[in-house]
Formats: structure tokens, C-alpha cells, sequence
């Protein structure tokens, strides 16, 4: 996702090979959620990654976000 990647790191991605089928978990490191809410509001302007979006979203069922905080040994 180098269209993304131009917006904030991607420091995680993987795909489930059991469990739930065709599960896709990706991390995004930001430095504040305001840096997250940015990132994220300049990709959607960006035709690249709307066009990725356009491709993508149709094989999407669902989407879900969760905020975590670094641990204090993180080097996040």
C-alpha cells in the first residue's frame, strides 16, 4: 500500500491463515490521534489511494478500528 504508506508507517500487516477466513489486520503508527485523523483525511484526497479504495472496498464484508497505546518498552 505504498499510496498509503506516503501518509503514515505501516509498522504491522498480516492475513489470518486460520480462524476467520480472509482476515487482514495492518498497524499504523501515528504519533497523536489529531496525526491519525490528518493522515487519514489527506489519503482519502489523494486519486491514488481513492483508486486503490475503489478496487479494494468491493471485496470488503467488514472494517473495524481499534486505538492502542505503545507499552512504555515499545519503541512505537
Amino acid at each position: 500500500m505504498p499510496e498509503r504508506e506516503k501518509y503514515s508507517k505501516v509498522v504491522g500487516l498480516w492475513a489470518t491463515d486460520a480462524g476467520q477466513p480472509n482476515e487482514v489486520c495492518h498497524i499504523w503508527a501515528y504519533p497523536d490521534l489529531n496525526a491519525r485523523a490528518a493522515a487519514r483525511g489527506n489519503a482519502l484526497k489523494d486519486p491514488a489511494w481513492q483508486e486503490f479504495l475503489g478496487k479494494g472496498t468491493q471485496l470488503l464484508e467488514e472494517m473495524h478500528s481499534t486505538i492502542m497505546l505503545p507499552a512504555p518498552h515499545s519503541p512505537l
